[in-house]
């Protein structure tokens, strides 16, 4: 959760709207994060009927949609900063992809 390394701190040090919205982003990504590994857990079992693996993880997308919508909307009726948010929201997702590299990277040069 390097993500909330960064978050934490910046919502201590500052204690702002932009801060609080970075704050909420990475809890909304670890959210969405935790949706798309359900539905490849529950997708999983059907590696030899690919078509519903793929109906399963197409379900998952739209729920992970309705409820980033959800979490966009309730932050504007709150009046809350919703571009913070979104920057908390994408550091966590960067964070994801970079350990993803480093696990692929890893994984190749065990393979050498």
């Amino acid at each position: 959760m390097c993500a909330l390394l960064i978050a934490v701190p910046l919502w201590l040090w500052q204690r702002s709207a932009f801060a609080h919205g970075v704050l909420c982003g990475v809890l909304a990504g670890t959210i969405d994060l935790s949706t798309l590994f359900l539905g490849i857990k529950k997708s999983l079992p059907y590696v030899e009927v690919p078509k519903q693996g793929l109906k399963i993880m197409k379900r998952f997308r739209w729920a992970r949609l309705a409820a980033a919508a959800a979490f966009i909307i309730t932050m504007l009726r709150m009046k809350l900063a919703v571009h913070g948010a979104f920057g908390g929201f994408l550091l966590i997702h960067i964070f994801f992809i970079l350990n993803l590299l480093f696990i692929a990277y890893q994984h190749q040069n065990e393979r050498a």
